[in-house]
């Protein structure tokens, strides 16, 4: 997984915090959000980075750390330090998920209550969620970071879009 969160792209966006739900940031209402194009999927339009608030992401980290954004996603992770099975920082991604069918076939295991349909993969260490939407597939990636925030994390998340 961790070759899957690398894969995230982008760098700092500069602006620390996530925007919220429904914020214009060209009109200075609501928080400030992290460069939309850079934010946007091209595909559903979606600007992973304002989907969780910097808040709710302290929550489920530990401690507050700016969103970094991708074409198809958002990340945030508490340091350098994390891997396939070891390092001590912790890991959270947002992002598109296409494929639905290869993660039926790779193990992953049926998750209610997070979007019209959901699977998960994996434990602390890794952890995986998949889930069909109307706007396409979403996926919420951790590491070193318990399932239940994972799967609280996509719950948030899937209800912003």
């Amino acid at each position: 997984m961790a070759a899957v969160l690398a894969g995230c792209g982008g760098g700092p966006s500069g602006a620390g915090q996530p925007a919220a739900a429904g914020a214009d940031p060209a009109s200075g209402t609501g928080a400030a959000a992290p460069d939309a194009a850079a934010t946007t999927d091209p595909v559903g339009h979606i600007d992973y980075c304002s989907l969780l608030t910097a808040q709710e992401v302290a929550t489920f980290l530990g401690e507050q750390v700016p969103p970094e954004a991708g074409r198809t996603g958002c990340r945030w992770k508490t340091g350098e330090e994390f891997g396939a099975r070891g390092g001590s920082d912790s890991v959270l991604e947002v992002r598109r998920g296409d494929g639905w069918e290869t993660y039926i076939n790779e193990g992953f295991t049926p998750l209610d209550g997070v979007g019209d349909r959901a699977l998960q993969f994996g434990d602390q260490q890794q952890y995986t969620i998949v889930a069909r939407i109307a706007a396409g597939g979403f996926r919420v990636d951790s590491i070193n970071l318990d399932p239940e925030k994972t799967r609280t994390a996509a719950r948030l998340a899937l209800g912003r879009i």
